[in-house]
């Protein structure tokens, strides 16, 4: 399962609150079977975000 693909089909971008990425993490793991904990998945996603937005401001 790939983290960053299912976490965009629910919403997730480089600019998605502290909220909304808990939340999306817990559909993730709740909802499609993420085998990690909502809250290692919430830090990876956090991750994720940071790189994003790293990426973007490097584009700019």
């Amino acid at each position: 399962m790939e983290l960053c693909e299912n976490a965009v089909e629910l919403g997730f971008t480089a600019t998605s609150t502290p909220r909304e990425v808990v939340s999306i993490a817990g559909k993730l793991v709740d909802e499609r079977g993420y085998p990690e904990s909502v809250y290692d998945t919430t830090r990876s996603l956090m991750r994720l975000q940071r790189q994003l937005r790293t990426e973007q401001a490097g584009a700019a």
